[in-house]
């Protein structure tokens, strides 16, 4: 995983950055999309947040803790 520091945090900022995007696809694709469209899409999307949590960020936060979130701190992950 990413060893430096500075670079971990810029992963960080854009990786969270992608979580807020997948977010306001899930909100747009409800508001605008029929029920099964929407419901295949966010089957989708939320394969792909998962493995950004448990892939990416997950192993980051656990090599740089400073850049962890409380809620990641305050959980068992074992």
């Amino acid at each position: 995983m990413i060893t430096d520091q500075d670079v971990a945090k810029q992963i960080n900022d854009r990786l969270l950055q992608a979580t807020s995007l997948m977010n306001a696809s899930l909100e747009l694709a409800q508001q605008e999309c029929s029920h099964g469209e929407f419901a295949a899409f966010r089957d989708c999307v939320s394969k792909a947040m998962f493995d950004l949590m448990f892939e990416a960020l997950i192993p980051l936060y656990r090599r740089h803790p400073a850049l962890a979130p409380e809620w990641f701190l305050n959980t068992n992950w074992d």
